[in-house]
């Protein structure tokens, strides 16, 4: 019979020291650790210390200590409790700001779910810093935090816009079954092209005319503007062109010759919400926008023309690719070091054109492989694949060039000539002078547009002395569409200040303008015919005259940056620099919109499919504006606080300085848009605005709150009316029955738009509370 534990056989009582003893492995005066055999420890002593040995097995194998009765006695049924060990302490430069920057990166910009916060690991290391920090982080708040940062990227970009010409590029796409709309915006800022994005809203309804219109004017709203601000739409709509392009034309007033645009393979391909987009956007769009084809769908259309995708040889040796990958060729492939050819599909731009080129750039391989496996055999299609890769690599390396950011008609007019003048150099290709032929055909059609014609002729690559790209008529009416376009940038600015417009400080004497009129009548009525209405007015008279002298400048080479062309000219020609820039940003594809779908796919994964609409827009607007987020992060909140639980950007209104205040608000005519968000823990809404801040609390706070769709009462001053749950505001100082106001309901949860229109008189605009 074994003895009872803490006992020997002779019934003396084990000591401690004597269990600590038959753990060690002594070798001379040193020891060694032996209690684990299976754990690879490597403790050792050079000279044997029994009371360290304990020590040591209690913090590095306290299980196995228990067990043999080293450690404390537990309780029946109780849990075994870990000894926390004992860290060694480090100083580390962080504080609120970083800390809550860095968790919300983890989010929006790696794709991390919202719930990665109450992970194990991750809490290891977040919460001995929200500890110290005063400061929580967790799911909850994350998504008020997100949907603050969200807000001030909104705030931010309306004030970048405010009095601009905005070039759209619209798309759709669906993932996990959810349909989202995407917004980009690209125009000229600080001298340089810049992209944006606007929104990534997820549309619940059938994509018809009316529900788009809604959306699209929604996310305008947002950001301040009005459909007066777009000069252009980019759009890539698939299957129904033809029919939608002729309505274009009736809507719109363009001049675009539709027909051939379209093709019966692509048609069959589409998905239907692609469809709907551009008939639905021809229908509510208004005269002045012009509609851009994307011009990389187009070249992948004039592919299609020469060779379709339902080619025989094409399927032959797509079907040859999708062999390489057996399992059974597997080694040959390792041992040569070679690449499987790459399987392409319908949604990728030049995928025939990358699988076909991998057989051509690896041809000795694959002859090998043929030559040992006869179901791999290509000999008949050598020479289909070497004619194809080189008619068709011009197409590829204009597509590539296409998908950069910022590239204009212009640009995407240069490079489609060097493509075609690439495939006019190759002689004995079945390919090539049928390609060249639909390039051409193709491009002669996309220059009907207006935007891409004015581009043309803002080109000195194109427009130059002795150019016959236009004809005299043509240039006539690209001279209007040019002294249109500055007309509308006049119209949006807010005052006719020549800092503002570019235009001269001062005008003529009216008396000298008089007796010009004058004697253009005599002139008019002695020779006879009409005056130019156009000249009629001085200042679009000089701006004619520039424009004019476009004609007589020398022609640049194909690789000449038009872009620093004209920002070169800021000074010496400001009407004409201020039309250029809208029309040069005008982009030539909706590339940038494809890749912000991109970023949809990796933040609405299988596991995230249930993410809210309101955190799913907030989440990707923050990714897709990354350099905006980092901007405004430093000062998203008073970081002197102690904690930023319940700190947004309303919440810390009363102690905004007059420039953050006009970041906040801002004033556009008579009417004043204040944007606020309430948090579900507060117990009060404050917003602040360019004139002065106002606090919602008390009893009615709850129902602001709960309010889904407000709308204005009919009864101004009586504030929150609990009866119909709609909210209402209104300046308390103003006159009577000058101003009334309304709270609106932003599609973002938990955010409203103030709005407040006061007769002109009134000086006490939004000095009153908000009841």
């Amino acid at each position: 019979m074994e003895p009872q534990a803490g006992t020997s056989r002779a019934g003396k009582r084990t000591t401690k020291a004597d269990l600590i003893r038959r753990n060690i492995r002594i070798d001379g005066e040193g020891a060694s650790c032996a209690i684990d055999e299976f754990s690879g420890c490597v403790y050792a002593q050079a000279k044997l210390d029994v009371g360290n040995f304990g020590r040591h097995f209690l913090k590095h194998h306290l299980d196995v200590a228990t067990d043999i009765g080293l450690g404390p006695p537990a309780e029946p049924g109780s849990t075994p409790v870990k000894r926390r060990r004992t860290i060694t302490k480090r100083l580390i430069a962080i504080d609120k700001q970083l800390f809550l920057q860095s968790a919300m990166k983890i989010v929006a910009l790696h794709n991390m779910p919202l719930s990665c916060f109450q992970w194990e690991g991750l809490k290891d290391i977040f919460d001995p810093i929200s500890e110290t920090l005063n400061t929580t982080i967790n799911r909850d708040n994350i998504k008020r935090h997100l949907h603050a940062a969200a807000t001030r990227i909104k705030l931010v970009l309306g004030r970048e816009m405010k009095g601009k010409l905005l070039s759209l590029k619209i798309d759709s796409a669906s993932r996990s079954n959810r349909h989202v709309l995407g917004i980009n915006v690209q125009y000229k800022f600080r001298g340089k092209r810049v992209i944006r994005t606007l929104g990534m809203v997820e549309v619940s309804e059938r994509q018809t005319a009316a529900v788009l219109k809604v959306k699209i004017m929604e996310i305008l709203n947002q950001y301040g503007l009005t459909l007066e601000n777009i000069f252009s739409v980019t759009v890539d709509n698939g299957a129904n062109m033809l029919a939608a392009v002729r309505q274009l034309k009736r809507e719109l007033g363009l001049t675009e010759n539709t027909e051939h645009l379209d093709s019966d393979e692509e048609q069959a391909t589409s998905l239907e919400h692609e469809r709907n987009l551009t008939e639905s956007l021809s229908e509510e769009f208004e005269e002045n926008i012009n509609l851009v084809r994307c011009s990389i769908h187009t070249l992948q259309l004039a592919v299609l023309d020469v060779i379709k995708n339902s080619d025989p040889t094409v399927k032959e040796i797509t079907a040859i690719a999708k062999k390489c990958r057996a399992l059974k060729y597997k080694p040959t492939f390792d041992q040569k070091a070679a690449k499987y050819p790459p399987v392409w599909c319908q949604t990728r731009w030049s995928g025939i054109y990358k699988m076909i080129n991998s057989f051509a750039g690896q041809e000795a391989f694959f002859r090998d492989l043929g030559e040992q496996f006869p179901e791999l055999d290509l000999t008949e299609h050598w020479g289909f694949i070497m004619e194809y890769e080189r008619a068709f690599r011009p197409c590829y390396v204009c597509t590539n060039k296409l998908q950069g950011d910022g590239v204009g008609l212009s640009d995407f007019y240069m490079e489609w000539l060097l493509a075609i003048a690439s495939l006019k150099k190759m002689s004995g290709n079945r390919f090539s002078e049928k390609l060249a032929a639909t390039l051409k055909s193709r491009l002669e059609l996309l220059k009907e547009n207006r935007a891409f014609k004015m581009a043309l002729y803002l080109d000195p690559r194109f427009n130059f002395v002795g150019s016959t790209i236009f004809k005299p008529d043509e240039k006539e009416e690209i001279q209007t569409y040019l002294v249109d376009t500055w007309r509308r940038i006049c119209k949006l600015q807010p005052s006719t200040d020549g800092k503002e417009t570019g235009q001269a400080a001062q005008k003529p004497d009216d008396s000298m303008l008089e007796d010009d009129d004058v004697n253009d009548s005599y002139i008019t009525e002695m020779l006879g015919g009409s005056l130019d209405p156009r000249a009629a007015s001085n200042e679009d008279g000089q701006l004619m005259k520039h424009i004019k002298g476009l004609d007589a400048e020398p022609r640049q080479n194909c690789r000449y940056d038009v872009w620093q062309h004209w920002v070169q000219r800021e000074q010496s020609h400001p009407e004409l620099y201020a039309v250029a820039m809208v029309v040069l940003s005008t982009p030539a594809s909706q590339a940038s919109v494809e890749r912000a779908f991109s970023a949809l796919a990796l933040v609405l994964t299988d596991r995230r499919g249930d993410l809210g609409s309101t955190a799913l827009e907030d989440t990707l607007l923050i990714k897709l504006n990354k350099e905006i987020f980092e901007r405004i992060f430093p000062t998203l909140y008073d970081w002197t606080e102690k904690g930023t639980d319940d700190v947004g950007p309303a919440a810390a209104a009363g102690k905004l300085s007059p420039e953050q205040q006009q970041e906040r608000g801002t004033r556009t005519g008579k009417e004043v848009r204040i944007a606020f968000s309430s948090s579900p823990s507060a117990s009060c809404l404050s917003m602040a605005g360019p004139f002065g801040s106002f606090v919602v609390g008390g009893e009615d706070f709850p129902t602001l709150r709960s309010c889904l769709t407000p709308r204005p009462s009919s009864h101004p001053g009586r504030g929150i009316n609990k009866t119909r749950r709609a909210p209402t505001a209104f300046c308390r100082k103003a006159s009577r029955g000058s101003s009334r106001g309304s709270a609106t309901r932003c599609p973002a949860a938990g955010a409203f738009l103030l709005c407040f229109r006061c007769n002109p008189e009134t000086t006490a605009l939004c000095e009153g509370e908000l009841y």
